[in-house]
């Protein structure tokens, strides 16, 4: 490309000897009268591995003109206007979006009798936080009147309802479809808590039933078999009918369940490219953080509605997920999700990884096609919020990823006469 562009004489060492160097400050570029002409190009899809010089030799029988390509794309950064491969763009979302100034938040120390001084382990400043056993509600301690006073906005968390609704990514014909939808998230991870009561509502004839299982797709398995099905504390019309399962969680329930379908093999794609199913973590709320930095919920009130916002408490982080509590209630978890489970190949590729795949780019509405930001979406109510799906930043980076792939090239017979042009023009 430099080639073309005629030289100066340069004091580029700025010491009273100029030497000889190209002249950058001459510049040409392709008109878009020219470029958009569909006469004078060719449309091209980038595949895994091709390099812009690689497609210059197929096409133009030459490596050295991957800049008339570039140029006629007006691609001036090509790491991020180029498409890249899996493991580059694992990295590259990864480190986009590393948390940075992650809020560090503390865990309510829970105590059955209080110190009456507030001088213990708990640190002899003004303003400590514990959670008062006794009276089931968080106090906070008041270095001027010497008393613990009771926050009425952070009762002891307890597991909270919630609603799933499931369909499949092939709604005319569910028995082709190879993804649950549930929430609009295509086969998610789904955590829930002992003693909550949880509806899964299906939206889809029970051809694929939904159901629950221990089977983690190791074992004996068979199309239309509901192997290692979980029935504890479920209540339906018909477990191999019913469009509403509900979920009250006991006690003794595993760590680890699976929903699948009665179709679909689990976590292994060898035998079955159907993998409508994943992981169900179960989880004690007590086990969970109920943290705060002030005297009201720090997870509810220092972030506000600002979906994304990503804490940490010791070595576990949490994304804000915009859901808000009403004001009369205490518990908060559901806002929080929990971005490093036990066992999540893709925690691998690092915590940004992860984070993107949880803090959400927009909202577009299902019916109407509207998009809205974040922030909007977040000042919701539940109702309204079930009209929009989520794209997440890990799928708006992918979807960026895959337009990067569409090129145009110049055609071949056309190339002589252009590379004239260009020479007379910069020259």
């Amino acid at each position: 490309m430099f080639d073309k562009i005629s030289n100066i004489k340069y004091d580029i060492r700025l010491d009273n000897r100029p030497v000889e160097s190209k002249n950058i400050f001459r510049f040409a570029y392709i008109l878009d009268s020219y470029k958009d002409d569909p006469k004078n190009y060719l449309v091209h899809t980038i595949s895994s591995g091709q390099t812009i010089e690689s497609i210059s030799s197929n096409y133009y029988g030459d490596p050295k003109y991957s800049w008339v390509i570039l140029m006629y794309n007006n691609i001036l950064d090509v790491y991020e206007e180029l498409p890249k491969n899996e493991t580059t763009l694992k990295e590259y979302i990864t480190k986009k979006y590393e948390p940075k100034n992650v809020v560090e938040l503390k865990r309510l120390a829970p105590v059955s009798i209080l110190p009456k001084d507030g001088t213990t382990s708990f640190g002899n400043y003004n303003g400590q936080i514990v959670y008062n056993e006794n009276i089931d509600m968080g106090v906070k301690w008041d270095s001027i009147t010497q008393n613990w006073s009771p926050l009425q906005q952070m009762g002891y968390p307890v597991p909270s309802s919630r609603i799933f609704n499931i369909s499949c990514n092939n709604w005319n014909n569910p028995e082709k479809s190879t993804h649950f939808l549930i929430n609009d998230e295509r086969d998610p991870e789904i955590t829930l808590f002992r003693g909550g009561t949880y509806t899964f509502k299906i939206n889809f004839s029970p051809v694929d039933q939904f159901y629950f299982t221990t089977d983690n797709g190791k074992n004996y398995w068979a199309p239309h078999r509901f192997y290692g099905a979980y029935r504890e504390g479920i209540t339906e019309k018909d477990f191999y009918g019913s469009n509403i399962i509900t979920f009250k969680v006991p006690d003794n329930a595993p760590n680890t369940l699976y929903y699948c379908g009665s179709n679909t093999r689990p976590f292994n794609n060898n035998i079955d490219i159907r993998t409508m199913s994943n992981v169900i973590r179960i989880r004690n709320i007590e086990d969970f953080p109920y943290v705060s930095q002030n005297d009201t919920n720090a997870l509810q009130n220092l972030n506000g509605r600002v979906m994304g916002k990503i804490v940490k408490i010791k070595d576990d982080f949490y994304v804000w997920n915009g859901m808000n509590t009403e004001p009369n209630q205490t518990n908060f978890i559901d806002g929080w999700n929990f971005l490093n489970p036990e066992s999540d190949t893709s925690y691998n590729v690092g915590l940004g990884f992860i984070a993107a795949q949880n803090i959400p780019h927009k909202f577009t509405h299902k019916i109407e096609g509207h998009i809205i930001s974040p922030a909007t979406y977040s000042m919701m109510s539940i109702e309204d919020r079930n009209s929009y799906v989520m794209q997440s930043k890990y799928e708006y980076e992918e979807e960026k990823n895959e337009k990067n792939r569409t090129i145009r090239i110049m055609k071949k017979q056309l190339l002589g006469k252009f590379l004239e042009h260009w020479e007379g023009t910069v020259a």
